[in-house]
């Protein structure tokens, strides 16, 4: 999908790491924009893989830690795959759609994801891949628009919680969003995925962290009453018998504007990681606060300090 258009929405403010746009104009006035505006963002870092094929829900069920075969047409659910000793490859949503499923990830995620579903897929009839297009994630505040949106079928749209996703492939979709949204950047739209609970784990955790560990559980995101999936033993054993060493917590932390050249180091302290805790994502909430969501030990009391300031309001999800 060509992202030409968002050369256009450029200002001289704008940020970008590679071809991912972090903000498109200043950080507080994109952050304001949260409360005033319909917004909406350019999701570069994020894909979808599509699995389809008569033995896709079987296969599919066989693999992934929530059981797929209570999901309701469309209905976006938070799931995991597990390695053989229960550590996570990556965490997703899926969602079906006319006996077709499809999986919303971070992108840095897809090449490990397919090539595990490959190497299990054996003799089961489902095809795998990667969807081209643009995902467009969009947030509405006047809902009085959604009258105007440009109709399509086939277009993929899908929900998790209050944000709206939309993976775009032709120039009228993205026209619609440019003339009825204010664009943000993805640091911005960070913001709402945390407003949201919307969990993620980068390529960087990847085979760190347990389905419990991350409170993938807590978010209904794993069946202890189907069978078998990679590592299933491990995580039911934590389950029943045990009990986890690490939780998903919410924090926030002090951390005063400078300017948009600066929210660059927010990548710096993501990814943040030691024996008892991991910084999993971090974006600024308003001019003195950013916040985001780390894995942390239970029994790690001492004080949590990133670049010299105190982390605070740390909450279990």
């Amino acid at each position: 999908m060509d992202t030409n258009f968002i050369d256009k929405l450029k200002t001289n403010k704008s940020l970008f790491d590679e071809n991912k746009a972090l903000y498109i104009d200043d950080p507080l006035l994109e952050n304001a924009a949260l409360k005033e505006n319909n917004v909406f963002s350019p999701l570069i870092s994020k894909a979808i893989i599509e699995i389809s094929g008569p033995d896709a829900r079987t296969f599919l069920n066989s693999q992934l830690t929530t059981d797929i075969t209570k999901n309701i047409n469309n209905q976006v659910t938070i799931s995991g795959y597990c390695n053989p000793k229960g550590r996570l490859l990556s965490i997703f949503y899926i969602f079906e759609r006319e006996n077709i499923f499809y999986i919303y990830t971070l992108a840095n995620n897809t090449e490990s994801i397919i090539n595990k579903l490959n190497f299990y897929k054996l003799r089961a009839n489902c095809e795998i891949k990667i969807l081209e297009g643009l995902i467009i994630g969009s947030h509405e505040v006047n809902k009085s628009m959604h009258d105007n949106k440009h109709s399509d079928k086939n277009l993929i749209e899908f929900i998790i919680g209050s944000l709206n996703y939309h993976l775009v492939t032709k120039t009228t979709h993205i026209n619609y969003f440019i003339e009825n949204f204010t664009c943000i950047g993805e640091l911005t739209w960070a913001q709402l995925e945390y407003r949201n609970n919307q969990v993620f784990i980068n390529d960087h955790f990847c085979e760190q962290f347990t389905p419990q560990m991350i409170s993938l559980d807590k978010m209904n995101g794993v069946s202890f009453d189907k069978g078998c999936y990679p590592g299933q033993e491990i995580v039911a054993r934590t389950h029943y018998l045990g009990e986890s060493s690490k939780e998903l917590y919410s924090f926030r932390l002090k951390n005063n504007y400078v300017d948009e050249k600066k929210e660059i180091s927010l990548l710096d302290i993501t990814n943040y990681n030691d024996k008892n805790y991991s910084i999993i994502s971090i974006s600024r909430e308003n001019s003195s606060t950013l916040s985001g969501f780390l894995v942390k030990r239970k029994k790690y009391d001492e004080c949590i300090h990133i670049h010299d300031e105190k982390v605070y309001e740390i909450k279990g999800i």
